[in-house]
């Protein structure tokens, strides 16, 4: 039979004297539950085991005595720490198991964190390598244009050398013109009206030349050596003939064939009433040709930008041997231009306008004779006086008369009326200018201080303007567009440059109001140290020194801040942050300065106070 103390306690079986006795264990192995009819009346921790269990002999007094005795108030008392040791260390376990839990989380934390830093790591190495990359490929391109622009300034240089040695090589010391624009289509543009201009005032001027030529050309044959008057005595320097006209025949050159050309010699018929006198018109013309001369030798020495006109190298017409001119006044022009043109009109075939004379500067492409020629440089009015002053042109026989081609140049009524305008107009100023002498010759004192004022920079007027190739317009381009590249990237960089000063200033500030403001808070403060493991002294972080820290903290942030500020390779950024950096740098050392020198007080205080102990002992 088993005697249970209570439902949670531990079988004691009783054994009769002389049985065997089981072996010994400490649990019994787990029974199948007893049925309420089994246990004893009464006795509720007794359980009969077997049917004989309930014999006479059973010691119930003993089973009394013994309950009585687990009973007692010290067993209950154990028995109840017992059970609470017992919740408190499954409490303990159950604490345990949790910690153990919260720790293998915080291990798979710290290992997921630890993979994810690695990874970050990998991804940082990469963008360093790539940000390398970059910045190196960054520097070679700042080198080539740097290269670019060194290449460019020495071209320039060597263009502008070329320039100078060009002015200084030409024969007046001048140089050619360059014109002052950017795009070679303005140049161009340019070029060509003020060729159109030119051209339009050389016709001009070389029909007036052509109208006078014709004319003189027509007044050997009307008036016979013998027939002349004694005031116009043949003169070498009259019978000169000018280059482009035809000279005349002699008498015994002549052939029967040139009878019609004889009949075309003979004077004019006596004038009407109303028609103007010949030798009246002879006269001004004459006095328009030496008016011309003159003009063109003033003009050739002018410098006057009004003056558009091209010089006229010709020889100066013969004037009479009394040297005075009578001009008939008022002259009626009508007259005159008709009497022009009926003069014209009755030349013979041979005898129509000759071609334009080379001696006027005009004509490039037309020889006396009416065919093309080589364009030549014109010359200076000296030195064509110089060339053909000792030539004398002898007079060539008459050819057979052929008929003439109609040239399609040939002047029109239309143009004969435009011609005789501007000799009315060169009339008409030449009249203005012999009336106002004073005018004259104060006009002319002006135009010599003019010259000399501008000697330095005048421009030929006879000088070719420079053709420009296509090679030349095409390298004028390229250097404008890389001038307006330049400077666009010149601009751009220079607004980099005021965005970094613009940075460089606010952090200036910034440094500025945090010095102010931490040195009044950190006036009169006493730092806190600790003692590290060899005993020396180090400043501890807490709340004292909180300021302390918090300033080095924002200095250096500051720092930080400047290495991102780019230079952009500029002077005058690179001199301003160094000189920041710099001013932060005073202001770290000072703060170590200053925690040193507390250091060292607090280290000579307890010197002194550990050899006061000591002498006490």
């Amino acid at each position: 039979m088993q005697f249970f103390l209570d439902d949670s306690g531990t079988p004691i079986r009783l054994v009769p004297a002389g049985a065997q006795r089981p072996a010994r264990r400490f649990d019994a192995p787990p029974s199948p539950p007893i049925p309420p009819s089994r246990a004893v009346p009464g006795y509720p921790y007794i359980r009969l085991s077997n049917d004989d269990d309930l014999s006479d002999n059973y010691p119930f007094d003993a089973f009394q005595d013994l309950r009585s005795a687990f009973a007692s108030p010290s067993l209950r008392s154990m028995q109840t720490r017992m059970d609470y040791v017992q919740q408190q260390r499954a409490r303990a376990h159950l604490q345990r198991q949790l910690l153990e839990r919260q720790m293998h989380d915080q291990e798979m934390r710290e290992r997921e964190l630890r993979e994810y830093q690695y990874r970050l790591e990998l991804e940082r190495r990469k963008r360093a390598r790539i940000a390398a990359q970059q910045a190196r490929q960054a520097y070679l391109e700042r080198l080539q244009e740097e290269e670019k622009q060194r290449q460019l300034e020495q071209q320039k240089k060597a263009e502008l050398a070329e320039r100078k040695r060009r002015q200084t090589s030409t024969s007046d010391g001048e140089g050619a013109f360059y014109p002052p624009f950017h795009f070679f289509d303005h140049i161009l543009d340019s070029q060509l009206k003020s060729r159109d201009d030119l051209e339009r005032r050389r016709a001009q001027k070389s029909a007036l030349a052509d109208l006078l030529n014709a004319y003189f050309g027509i007044e050997s044959k009307e008036e016979p050596m013998a027939a002349k008057p004694p005031s116009q005595s043949p003169d070498p320097q009259k019978h000169e003939s000018v280059e482009g006209v035809r000279p005349e025949p002699t008498t015994a050159d002549a052939s029967p064939n040139d009878a019609k050309g004889e009949e075309a010699e003979q004077p004019f018929p006596l004038l009407k009433p109303g028609e103007t006198n010949p030798s009246v018109l002879d006269s001004v013309l004459r006095v328009v040709h030496d008016r011309l001369g003159e003009i063109a030798a003033d003009e050739a020495k002018s410098t006057d930008d009004d003056i558009k006109v091209d010089a006229v190298d010709e020889f100066k017409a013969a004037k009479p041997d009394d040297g005075v001119v009578q001009v008939e006044e008022p002259v009626d022009y009508k007259t005159l231009a008709s009497t022009l043109r009926n003069r014209v009109n009755n030349l013979e075939d041979d005898d129509i306008f000759v071609p334009i004379s080379p001696l006027l500067g005009f004509s490039d492409d037309v020889s006396d004779v009416g065919g093309p020629v080589a364009e030549e440089e014109p010359q200076k009015p000296a030195e064509k006086r110089a060339k053909e002053a000792p030539h004398v042109v002898e007079p060539k026989k008459r050819q057979s008369p052929e008929p003439m081609q109609v040239d399609g140049d040939e002047p029109s009524d239309s143009e004969f009326s435009r011609m005789l305008d501007n000799c009315k107009r060169q009339l008409c100023d030449m009249q203005e200018a012999t009336a106002k002498p004073d005018c004259e010759a104060a006009r002319r004192r002006r135009r010599r201080r003019h010259r000399r004022h501008h000697h330095k920079t005048r421009q030929s007027k006879d000088i070719a303007e420079p053709v420009e190739s296509e090679e030349d317009k095409q390298r004028r381009a390229v250097r404008t567009i890389e001038d307006y590249i330049l400077g666009e990237r010149s601009k751009r960089q220079a607004q980099e440059v005021v965005a970094s000063l613009r940075a460089l200033r606010d952090i200036e500030k910034e440094v500025d109001k945090a010095r102010i403001d931490y040195n009044r808070r950190l006036h009169n403060t006493q730092l806190s140290f600790v003692a590290d493991k060899d005993g020396s002294l180090k400043l501890a972080h807490n709340k004292t020194n909180f300021v302390f820290h918090e300033y080095q903290e924002v200095l250096e942030r500051q720092l930080l801040k400047l290495d991102e500020v780019p230079s952009f390779g500029d002077e005058t950024v690179r001199h301003k942050r160094k000189a920041i950096v710099r001013k932060i740098q005073a202001i770290l050392d000072a703060l170590d300065q200053f925690a040193l020198d507390q250091e060292s007080e607090l280290s000579e205080a307890g010197a002194m106070a550990d050899m006061s102990s000591n002498s006490d002992f």
